[in-house]
């Protein structure tokens, strides 16, 4: 996993432009697996872009081969440490997956990515923080912070096989010298 590959800077004190963008950090830090060396723009209230990705993570990404409407994978589990070992069936060795939730204190969505290591570990890394979990003791804390149940539930969806939405991707990630790179792909 290369955290802190897609560091996002910027915030200022307290309140910061990053605050409801973890979405967008989720999206910069998998262009940056992909080799655009890109950073998370920070959301000001009038990028609608911003705002679809935050109500779907799915509206950044496309199935390259059939065209379809992406689909989650709604996860059961009702604790952490059920939810940690319905993750760990859903995900294979290598792939990286969004792992997109709301907070059981407040009615924001997050999004956090999941990688199931060659070596049959479960990471968790939040790019908006950089924060990176590699064990269950660490995954499962992070989870119980999470709402469960119908309707909120976490939901998984990989993305290193998607294709990344050329008109999203340019609203919501920069080049990290500036806005002139556009992503083609």
């Amino acid at each position: 996993m290369a955290e802190g590959s897609a560091k996002f800077t910027g915030r200022a004190g307290s309140i910061h432009p990053y605050a409801e963008n973890s979405m967008s950090c989720v999206v910069a830090f998998e262009c940056h697996s992909r080799g655009y060396d890109v950073v998370s723009v920070p959301y000001d209230g009038g990028n609608t872009s911003l705002r679809s990705l935050m109500e779907d993570g799915r509206a950044a990404w496309f199935d390259i081969n059939s065209g379809k409407p992406l689909r989650f994978i709604d996860l059961k589990g009702r604790s952490p440490s059920e939810l940690y070992d319905e993750v760990r069936r859903h995900i294979d060795d290598g792939k990286r997956y969004m792992l997109e939730f709301e907070w059981f204190c407040q009615n924001l969505r997050h999004a956090v990515i999941v990688i199931h290591t060659d070596r049959n570990q479960m990471h968790v890394f939040d790019p908006l923080t950089g924060i990176a979990m590699r064990n269950a003791v660490d995954i499962c804390g992070f989870f119980s912070w999470m709402k469960f149940g119908d309707g909120v539930g976490p939901r998984l969806l990989r993305i290193d096989d998607l294709g990344l939405d050329p008109d999203i991707m340019n609203d919501v990630v920069q080049a990290r010298g500036g806005p002139d790179e556009r992503i083609d792909h």
